[in-house]
């Protein structure tokens, strides 16, 4: 393992090859030949992966080779397991580096009172779904529950276990621990906002200062409506309402609570979250006293060959009528919270698109934001002096125009990736650059073992159509030879700037 050194000008991006989780390594020059600053945006992989805490030592101890352990740069985009959980799998690899500056979305800000009130909500549902999960009959009923659940670091998620207040495998305790490795340099966090005026990579301690360099930030967007946005294009869809009316959200969690539990503001809503009212209501405990339930509603306890000794056959053929109750048919409603929670937390990405200013090139980092997010770029617009210092208005389209290399969003999911109609594009079909390449950290064999569809393949094929073939996969061989439809001019520029180890893969834009 060697240092990572950048261009003379211009970036050299890592991306790691640990699974189906997000971890780059960018390395910029310096004044100082010699030097470079490095920038690591995200370091995880998803739960289930084999051997994670192996798979990310690995990583962790490339990093420190590739950098001499110093991290100038550490952006957290978004607080799901397989963009944190090496911080925590690798955590004595980290401690030992210097980490100088760290970057967060204003989500995670404790000063800010929208912020505030969205972890508040969000820790609310995720305690609704934990237990959800705790009390199903079986775990293939939650199983596409939990596998949301995993997102966040919660590997006690499953029937019958109840929430570990003191798992120290989460996404909240791997922030945590990023928090306590900067400030080890006497460093506290910075909370990124959209829109606000572009930045320059930040000063780190006995490094020169880089220049051209600048850095817009894109999301999350702070409208909280369009934050909680997850899927815009529907119209009516329920989604992240608040409030005290009673909604498909609040009746779910009404129904998780123990009676004990649910406070005396919240019990009129507890009432209304009963499918029948309470006159046509007769309580399980109640139920299983009368006979007529115990033979037709599946409550008796007795074995099928007992029943036939005491009752004869005809109520042997009765032993199993469970089906005929619903006692679980509301954890269908758990499935969509918990669907719109990992959408919700997708929306709070924090979303950069970093500028070579001699070239005008931008490479494009969504993490995994999804539509709300995407389209909330549209209402944002910076102010920056051209080459002759008069000022320039600089909107999203500008920035996807120029737009050479694309970090695909959300491991190249249907909706992390934005094209807009044919009469209006937005997104992809903006990135016009005839040196566009994509980079999509994905594993789809584990994809599919979670049921998810990753990489998408009309997407994937656009990428393809948009690349010129140039996409790379964390979990496919790059072609040796020449891609079908690349030209030599392109195919012969690639292989001079790519580079492919087991590890990682790596790419070079000069500016």
């Amino acid at each position: 393992m060697t240092t990572l050194s950048p261009p003379a000008s211009g970036v050299t991006i890592r991306m790691y090859r640990q699974g189906l989780g997000d971890c780059f390594l960018l390395a910029f020059p310096t004044r100082q030949a010699g030097q470079a600053f490095y920038m690591l945006i995200d370091c995880g992989v998803i739960f289930g992966t084999q051997n994670p805490s192996q798979v990310m030592q690995a990583v962790a101890t490339d990093i420190e080779a590739a950098t001499g352990g110093d991290i100038h740069l550490l952006v957290a985009t978004h607080e799901h397991w397989d963009h944190l959980s090496g911080f925590i799998q690798a955590g004595e690899i980290f401690q030992r580096m210097r980490i100088h500056n760290l970057w967060l979305a204003w989500t995670e800000d404790p000063s800010d009172k929208l912020a505030q009130q969205l972890r508040t909500e969000f820790q609310r549902d995720h305690q609704a779904l934990h237990l959800a999960v705790n009390r199903a009959c079986d775990a293939e009923s939650v199983e596409s529950i939990t596998n949301l659940l995993h997102f966040f670091g919660d590997p006690s998620a499953a029937p019958g276990n109840a929430l570990d207040s003191s798992n120290t495998a989460t996404t909240g305790a791997a922030l945590n621990a990023i928090r306590a490795f900067v400030s080890k340099m006497d460093a506290a966090p910075q909370y990124r906002r959209p829109g606000e005026e572009p930045l320059s990579l930040p000063r780190a301690s006995g490094l020169p200062e880089v220049s051209g360099v600048r850095i817009y930030v894109l999301g999350p967007p702070q409208d909280e409506k369009v934050l909680k946005d997850i899927n815009p294009t529907v119209k009516g869809r329920e989604v992240y309402t608040k409030g005290s009316a009673l909604t498909a959200r609040t009746a779910f969690y009404m129904a998780v609570q123990d009676q004990a539990q649910v406070s005396p503001a919240d019990q009129e809503l507890r009432e209304l979250s009963f499918p029948f009212d309470q006159v046509l209501r007769i309580p399980r405990i109640e139920a299983k006293q009368y006979e007529f339930f115990r033979l037709h509603y599946g409550f008796d306890e007795s074995t099928p060959g007992e029943k036939a000794a005491q009752d004869g056959q005809q109520n042997a053929r009765r032993d199993d009528q469970a089906w005929r109750r619903i006692d679980d048919d509301w954890l269908g409603a758990a499935g969509d919270l918990a669907l719109q929670l990992d959408s919700y937390t997708n929306n709070t990405s924090l979303a950069l698109a970093i500028e070579l200013v001699n070239t005008k090139k931008v490479l494009l980092f969504v993490a995994d934001a999804q539509i709300g997010n995407w389209l909330s770029w549209d209402n944002l617009s910076w102010s920056v002096p051209d080459p002759i210092g008069a000022m320039q208005t600089i909107r999203i389209g500008d920035l996807l125009a120029r737009t050479v290399l694309y970090k695909v969003g959300h491991h190249g999911s249907f909706n992390a990736t934005v094209r807009g109609l044919s009469a209006v594009p937005k997104g992809l079909e903006l990135m016009t650059s005839p040196d566009l390449v994509a980079m999509i950290p994905v594993n789809r064999e584990m994809a599919l073992k979670k049921r998810w569809d990753m990489p998408f393949d009309p997407l994937l094929q656009r990428l393809e159509e948009k690349t010129s073939h140039r996409v790379m996969r964390v979990d496919d061989a790059y072609p040796k030879q020449q891609p079908v439809g690349m030209s030599n001019a392109a195919w012969q520029s690639f292989k001079a700037n790519f580079e492919e180890t087991q590890l990682y893969m790596q790419y070079t834009v000069t500016d």
